[in-house]
């Protein structure tokens, strides 16, 4: 996850507008650790400020860290123009509700820029009953069409 984040924001510029979204505090740390040594090593220049949880990228884009512990920390991101979100444990999630929710945020202003989602889960779990369904949550796809597709690549299952 963390070489797909440091690969959109360096191929998208300042059109990126990026959110790595956690449920557990605890993981997101972590995230934010391997963010740390990782991302300087792609790309000189960039600022994190801690106390936002917040990259800078030298080349215009952000990447904010979120803690998605409940319904009412979508306001966090509720009203940004996010052009890409990483959420690493999807299946966390209880239903595909808050990540209707999320995906709401999901446009840019960059006709060249197409959003993208992109999670990691496990087969087991609160979410696992969404996540293997083909039908349960809406995905983009490059023509602009909105599709039902399944979020969940089954590799090594």
């Amino acid at each position: 996850m963390i070489w797909l984040i440091g690969y959109f924001a360096l191929i998208s510029g300042e059109a990126f507008n990026g959110v790595l979204i956690r449920r557990d505090l605890a993981g997101l740390s972590k995230l934010e650790d391997l963010l740390f040594e990782q991302v300087p090593t792609l790309m000189a220049g960039l600022r994190y400020f801690k106390a936002e949880r917040q990259w800078r990228l030298s080349n215009g884009g952000t990447l904010k860290l979120i803690h998605m512990d409940a319904g009412d920390a979508f306001n966090k991101i509720q009203g940004e123009d996010l052009s890409h979100i990483f959420w690493d444990e999807l299946g966390q999630e209880a239903g595909p509700q808050v990540v209707f929710r999320a995906r709401s945020s999901m446009r840019t202003t960059d006709p060249t820029e197409v959003p993208k989602f992109i999670c990691t889960a496990n087969p087991i779990g609160p979410g696992s009953w969404w996540l293997v369904r083909p039908s349960s949550c809406l995905v983009t796809d490059p023509t602009h069409r909105t599709t039902l597709k399944s979020l969940v690549v089954k590799a090594g299952w």
